[in-house]
């Protein structure tokens, strides 16, 4: 994985995971993540913090390839065929 990416995943995943999550120890050597404790008391909450950030990431790279295209098309000029 190229170090660009894993640093924007890093941040991503840094960003989404910045709750406290108090971790429970279920026994010797075994511990759990208590996940009810984020700002909706859902253990959804973690997913979805993480997939918005991550579809806001790619949007912005959908974005960027996009204009980056249209740019690319102004630029192209077409050469008629002599035939």
């Amino acid at each position: 994985m190229p170090d660009v990416l894993q640093d924007t995943l890093r941040h991503i995943v840094h960003g989404a995971f910045n709750i406290d999550v108090p971790r429970v120890e279920f026994d010797k050597q075994l511990y759990v993540l208590e996940l009810f404790h984020g700002p909706t008391c859902a253990f959804k909450d973690f997913a979805t913090r993480f997939k918005a950030r991550l579809f806001g990431f790619s949007a912005k790279i959908s974005a960027r390839n996009y204009y980056s295209c249209r740019c690319i098309r102004r630029l192209y000029i077409p050469v008629e065929s002599s035939h």
